[in-house]
């Protein structure tokens, strides 16, 4: 398919967050991560795998930033750390004089943390505090790299210090995102309208309609889903939301660019290659295999985690601008089918891949097959005969699949595509974020698929008939979106649901109930105009698996906040 002409933000972004000295492209950088995955591979097919992953990588598969940035780099920083090629953490914070310590040099290899503060009985916002001060002693570090110490921070709904965790002012603490947690038992009690019940999610909603926090995490739905759920607790998820982890967790990511699959575009023949999908998939499930390999672990806790499970996270972006492309408005029922019907390919095909490379190179360690398909488990809602594939030969990945913001990979090698599963935002807006010396810098955007109109059929001034932009959508359709890929990915999906400025907390209220009733794993909602320094107009990627809005590089619509 023809593409349309780069942006210049994206050869900016790709200078400034990945290049190495002597790259100048993108194909040069996803050379470079090509040969160094490869390494993995038996010395006589290093050089074939090099190749097909070097292809994929130019055909729309994008691994995550920190495996994009760092893969292939040789030495350390000043300070002798060796940084991951993992996005995604949750630490335990007890016990209490071991946080510090391992938040510091996790953060300091360059991912996000997920900390669940649960199990504390007392101290939480003290201890809150100091994870913030630990994140502003990092950031004013040149050695940092002016990296954004991205932490996020969860709270059990029935913990004695609740009330003061949902009303702390975001400007307290600016490096973390807050969530709580709410489990189906408070969330029944919330139906049959019990007044303790009632009240504390009258608090939420208040606290997220002022300000976007904290999230919502529905702790029954994570649990009931695991397919490690007969021997992990989860509670928590990374910062951006995509992937909840247990304690000392990690994880992989790669996003699939799928405008890139979509043939024959705006045409009434529009339709995806579905072979070259499948393919995309199969290669970038083995290439963070690999990714989990050749990274150095910040923990050795982390390190024995991943050797037990090996989850890696494999999604999409692109969502909003493949649906314009195939003529299907975002809103619409049909873009729900279309929606679920990529995603439920590429969870098939992820899961077949990984029986095969259990094949090759065996399973993870803890594999059990009566307890991966145990009913209620996502395992078990796969197709019969992947089900007897996993209990024949195995998996190699004890989970696969996660939908993260990837906003910054989708502006360096995408050409700016709508991040993640969000709509397009509007046919030109203007994006902000920080240079590598701290300077606010701002360029104008438009939609791949908005140029790639214009290109083609020779139209400037209006859209497509149909076509639809963010602030025309609603919140319901949002979650509604959401609720159609959410039952085909076994991690989280990173999206926050952007309401106008007029919704009212009662109505908030209502969208956390729709959320919690259509099965979702969390949710997050940003009012338009509810905090200072955001435009108004369009969304950042974040989660109805809970993530905090992006700090790096925000969109409009969803506060400096966040994400790495």
């Amino acid at each position: 398919m023809r593409r349309a002409p780069l942006q210049p933000l994206s050869l900016r972004w790709l200078q400034e967050k990945y290049a190495e000295p002597g790259e100048f492209t993108p194909q040069d950088t996803r050379r470079r991560v090509a040969l160094a995955l490869a390494q993995v591979e038996p010395w006589v097919a290093r050089a074939a795998w090099a190749r097909r992953f070097e292809q994929a990588l130019n055909r729309g598969l994008l691994p995550g930033g920190r495996i994009m940035a760092g893969a292939g780099v040789d030495g350390h920083d000043a300070k002798g750390v060796h940084h991951t090629l993992m996005n995604c953490f949750v630490l335990p914070a007890q016990p209490q004089q071991e946080l510090a310590h391992r938040l510091r040099r996790t953060l300091e290899a360059g991912g996000g943390v997920g900390i669940d503060f649960s199990d504390l009985p007392t101290g939480v916002m003290h201890e809150l505090d100091r994870c913030e001060a630990l994140a502003q002693t990092m950031e004013s570090n040149p050695a940092h790299g002016g990296r954004r110490a991205a932490q996020m921070a969860v709270l059990s709904v029935r913990h004695p210090e609740i009330a003061a965790f949902i009303h702390a002012s975001p400007h307290a603490h600016p490096h973390l995102v807050r969530a709580v947690a709410l489990d189906d038992l408070f969330m029944r009690a919330v139906e049959e309208a019990q007044p303790a019940a009632l009240q504390r999610l009258q608090d939420l909603a208040l606290a997220m309609w002022a300000g976007g926090e904290p999230s919502v995490l529905f702790t029954t739905r994570l649990q009931a889903d695991d397919n490690l759920g007969d021997g992990e607790h989860l509670t928590a998820t990374n910062p951006c939301g995509e992937q909840p982890l247990p304690p000392f967790g990690a994880c992989a990511l790669a996003s699939i660019d799928v405008t890139r699959v979509v043939q024959q575009p705006f045409g009434a023949d529009a339709h995806v290659a579905w072979g070259a999908l499948a393919a995309l998939v199969h290669v970038g499930v083995r290439l963070l295999d690999n990714a989990l390999e050749i990274t150095q672990w910040p923990l050795v806790e982390q390190a024995r985690e991943m050797q037990r499970h090996r989850r890696i996270g494999l999604g999409m972006t692109g969502l909003g601008d493949a649906l314009a492309m195939l003529n299907l408005r975002y809103d619409s029922p049909q873009s729900c089918q279309q929606a679920a019907q990529l995603m439920r390919f590429i969870a098939h095909t992820a899961y077949r891949a990984s029986v095969r490379l259990a094949r090759e190179r065996g399973a993870y360690p803890t594999f059990q097959a009566s307890s991966v398909l145990r009913p209620t488990r996502f395992a078990s809602r796969l197709p019969a005969d992947l089900r007897h594939g996993i209990s024949q030969h195995g998996l190699r990945h004890s989970h696969l699949l996660a939908i993260a913001p990837a906003a910054s990979i989708s502006m360096a090698f995408a050409d700016g595509v709508s991040t993640g599963i969000e709509p397009m935002v509007a046919p030109q807006w203007e994006r902000s974020w920080r240079d590598p010396q701290g300077r606010p810098c701002t360029s104008v955007v438009q939609p791949l698929a908005w140029r790639l109109w214009s290109e083609l059929k020779g139209v400037g001034g209006a859209a497509p008939e149909g076509w639809v932009w963010l602030d025309d959508i609603t919140p319901e359709a949002q979650l509604r979106m959401v609720a159609a890929l959410a039952p085909h990915v076994d991690g989280g999906i990173s999206k926050t649901v952007s309401v106008p400025e007029s919704t009212t907390p009662r109505e908030i209220e209502a969208l956390i109930l729709m959320a919690w009733r259509l099965g979702l794993k969390g949710a997050s909602f940003f009012r338009r105009g509810s905090r200072a320094g955001v435009i108004a107009t369009g969304t950042g990627p974040a989660d109805a698996a809970t993530r905090g809005p992006s700090t790096s590089c925000p969109a409009p619509g969803i506060p400096a906040r966040g994400c790495p």
